[in-house]
């Protein structure tokens, strides 16, 4: 145990059992965590006298232990489990769990987590330390097979000359793998001078595909897999589209595969925080990526009755294109429904410490012991059902502490002094319960119970089931719950009872808790249990069938041999303002591209272009010719579109050497065709008199017609959504199928923009938000055709009687101006 671990400790429990301020008490242990056969000892110098008494409690706030403090505090025969020791009206939490060298796992290796260990690793709360080494004892600790940690290209490759430094990436990866874990690295953050022309992407592939390579090279003997960017369907990780990035995608996996051909490659987690992650991931099959990659990620944060509608989704992706699906790894999973935290932060201004404190630890909120309960149940409960639906590997997010949200939001199954949490070891036993099993599906039961059954190759079988529960289940996406509901949801004591044939079942049984402790149950043909909101594994039954049978997980396909995979085409438009999100463009026709061939194979080849029918292209040549590892750029004009819809695609493709090339596919917004389609009826705001303030702000009224927002006091909360009465006359006229309006804006500090929406709200006031691009300081002409976003709309959205249009900045100030505002109406 290093010395910032002792000072850590030493600290915190000090400070929670109410006894003299010099007084140690330390216990040895990263995180206060101990394994099974370990005993449970605490030092303690300078007690005082007279001593005081201690209790210790499990996580139910029960009484295990108790005694008199002293210099040496043995707690014998504790069993798995997270506790706290206390002397007062604080406490030291500590935990319990299962050796990881006794674990046997699958080879599937479903568990995961995200450690991030290379990033939030950097900080330690001693300033100047780092808790790289310390966060890989955490991460086998913890009882996973794989661990997720991640990589700056602009940190690893800063200048131009394509010289790489590792740094700790390197360091964090071998750390993960001499305590014999696997190792999946996201790499990301391409340095700037990379990116001339476009946004977040290198413009030229082949420097991909070079980093690629040095990257496979460099760390690749300590990585099992790497995954090609982060959450590349949201502005805050990638401003460019989809095919843009399906391009990349396939030139980092040929630069992977051409130097550690075994090194899976995984596509960037899709978060589900921005609209329509699975029409990208469709998008994106739509550009013929399906050789390239290995397994499918994307990031889940909602309820879990989410998740069977997600998973459906995505395979009816892969079934539009004949694909079987692959491996679906969730390389981040978790919940805000706990809210913002409720504990102020561990470390306090203006208090002394035996070390210098890391100052932005000083900031740093952290969860109450109900929000901390709510985390462990919800953890579990989502890796299962997870499982349930044939997903292969889940990564909860995150291990190490984690703050973002102004640091009200909290992450991490660490605290900001590194002790252990509830969810650590929740999951710790989760990982010692099922690690070794594999999910065989769901069990039939009362509705307000779930039970999923888990079995191994000799016929053992272990149950786990819980108390369905609105708060963990059913909450929205974006809901947190308040103290008031979380304290009462917290002390709710309910229960169902539920019965269990066991065909032919005699022996004894195992009843394990959330946390690790067991009960032992006779055995029988039929057993009676409760189920509570936290899940229970019942485990030794046999002969048992599920209701539902879980999915195989999807084996990898083979390659098809059939497509030259070498060939990568690449599709820039000459005005970047053209493209609208991460999934679209908007086109006014005539409209200029760049088509770039590259030719990543070891020999020249020759080739020919084509394109779909629905466009008429000038600029392609009758052949191509491009040379080993190089580009040929062609200056094409896309000059009319045919389709017979607002929405329309350019696709490209062709064949080099007799075998066809995988296509690229942009998808657009034809503007000219909303008129001929739709009834145009234009708004005219009154000079910007009509718009009504709506604002966490100071709202004024500009000359221009337009408005300037002050957020100064606001703190976070900094957000403008001027709302706009529509007249008889502008909402009488059926069912709304587009708007249309140009807008800027302009920030005095910073430009990031948190959301940017349009709100619909119907005669009832139920309001739909619609994400629209984030404004510029340049006028931009903007779209939203609300039935491309079912998802967002609520009510009677296509009838509105109000509109808003409007942001949440990031600055203190912001001007804005909207102008030229029409709605379009079905005919």
């Amino acid at each position: 145990m290093n010395r910032t671990w002792k000072k850590i400790a030493a600290l915190a429990a000090a400070a929670a059992l109410g006894v003299p301020a010099s007084a140690e008490l330390t216990t040895g242990r990263i995180g206060n965590i101990f394994t099974t056969g370990d005993e449970v000892r605490f030092h303690c110098t300078d007690a005082g006298t007279p001593a005081p008494e201690f209790e210790v409690r499990n996580w139910r706030q029960e009484t295990v232990r108790s005694g008199t403090l002293s210099a040496e505090i043995r707690l014998h025969g504790l069993p798995p489990g997270y506790y706290t020791i206390g002397a007062g009206t604080e406490w030291t939490p500590f935990a319990v769990v299962a050796d990881p060298a006794e674990l046997r796992r699958t080879s599937e290796g479903f568990y995961g987590i995200d450690s991030a260990l290379s990033w939030i690793g950097c900080g330690a709360p001693e300033a100047g330390k780092n808790m790289f080494a310390g966060g890989a004892d955490l991460a086998r600790l913890l009882g996973v097979s794989i661990v997720r940690d991640r990589l700056g290209w602009n940190d690893t490759q800063p200048g131009p000359d394509g010289k790489t430094d590792w740094k700790q990436f390197l360091a964090c990866a071998r750390l993960l793998r001499e305590r014999g874990l696997e190792v999946l690295t996201v790499f990301h953050d391409a340095p700037s001078a990379m990116r001339r022309r476009n946004r977040t992407l290198p413009d030229d592939l082949r420097e991909v595909y070079a980093y690629a390579r040095s990257l496979a090279a460099g760390l690749g003997p300590e990585l099992n897999a790497l995954e090609f960017w982060n959450e590349q369907n949201a502005d805050w990780f990638c401003h460019d589209p989809v095919w843009e990035l399906a391009a990349a995608h396939k030139a980092a996996a040929l630069g992977i595969r051409s130097v550690r051909p075994q090194l899976a490659v995984i596509t960037g987690g899709l978060t589900e925080w921005f609209p329509k992650p699975v029409r990208y991931f469709e998008r994106f099959l739509a550009n013929g990526t399906y050789a390239y990659f290995d397994a499918a990620a994307f990031h889940l944060y909602g309820p879990l009755s989410s998740y069977p509608e997600f998973v459906s989704g995505l395979n009816a992706a892969y079934a539009a294109r004949k694909l079987a699906p692959k491996p679906l790894w969730i390389t981040e999973s978790g919940t805000h429904c706990e809210g913002y935290g409720q504990v102020d932060p561990v470390f306090q201004r203006g208090k002394a410490y035996p070390f210098e404190v890391n100052e932005a630890f000083f900031d740093r909120r952290e969860h109450s012991f109900a929000q901390n309960r709510l985390l462990a149940e919800f953890t579990v409960k989502s890796a299962v059902v997870m499982q349930s639906l044939g997903i292969a590997r889940n990564f909860p997010f995150v291990l190490l502490p984690y703050n973002e949200r102004g640091n009200r939001k909290v992450w991490g199954m660490m605290t900001w002094d590194y002790r252990v949490t509830p969810q650590f070891a929740a999951y710790a036993n989760l990982c010692a319960q099922l690690g070794n099993l594999r999910c065989l599906g769901r069990l039939e039961t009362p509705p307000e119970v779930a039970a999923y059954l888990y079995g191994d190759d000799a016929g053992s079988q272990t149950v786990v089931y819980w108390l369905r529960s609105g708060t963990v289940d059913e909450h929205a996406l974006w809901h947190q719950y308040t103290v008031e509901e979380l304290e009462a949801y917290d002390r709710s004591a309910a229960t169902a009872e539920f019965t269990l044939t066991l065909p032919g079942q005699a022996k004894e049984l195992r009843q394990t808790d959330l946390m690790g402790a067991v009960t032992r149950l006779p055995g029988g043909t039929e057993l009676r249990l409760a189920a509570e909101r936290f899940p229970r594994y019942l485990s030794g039954v046999r002969g048992l069938r599920p209701a539902i049978p879980a999915p195989a997980v999807p084996r990898n396909a083979a390659p098809d041999a059939a497509s030259d995979t070498s060939i990568v085409l690449q599709l820039t438009p000459d005005d970047n303002r053209r493209i609208t999100d991460q999934q679209s463009m908007t086109l006014e026709l005539p409209a200029a591209f760049r088509l770039s061939v590259y030719n990543f194979g070891e020999r020249e080849q020759t080739g020919t272009l084509s394109v779909n029918e629905e466009i008429t292209v000038s600029g392609l040549p009758g052949t191509v010719t491009v040379p080993p590892g190089g580009r040929v750029q062609l200056e094409i004009l896309v000059t009319a579109f045919h389709g017979s819809a607002v929405h329309g695609e350019l696709r490209f493709g062709g064949s080099f050497g007799g075998r066809p090339i995988p296509p690229l596919t942009a998808f657009a917004l034809f503007p000219a065709r909303l008129a001929e389609l739709f009834r145009p009826v234009p708004v005219d705001p009154g000079n910007g008199s009509r718009w009504v303030p709506e604002s966490s702000g100071t709202f004024t009224r500009k000359e221009d017609g337009g408005f300037r927002v002050d957020f100064t006091g606001c703190g976070d909360d900094k957000w403008v959504y001027p709302m706009l009465p529509l007249t008889g006359e502008e909402r009488a006229n059926g069912e709304l199928a587009a708007i249309a309006f140009s807008v800027r804006a302009e920030q005095r500090e910073g430009s990031g923009y948190n959301n940017a929406f349009a709100v619909l709200q119907d005669s009832g006031g139920t309001k739909s938000f619609l994400p629209i691009p984030n404004p510029t300081a340049e006028w931009r002409r903007i779209y939203v055709l609300p039935a491309d976003l079912p998802d967002a709309l609520r009510g009677d959205a296509l009838r509105p009687e109000r509109l808003s249009i409007g942001f949440n900045p990031g600055s203190r100030f912001l001007d804005y101006q909207i102008r030229d505002l029409v709605l379009y109406y079905r005919k």
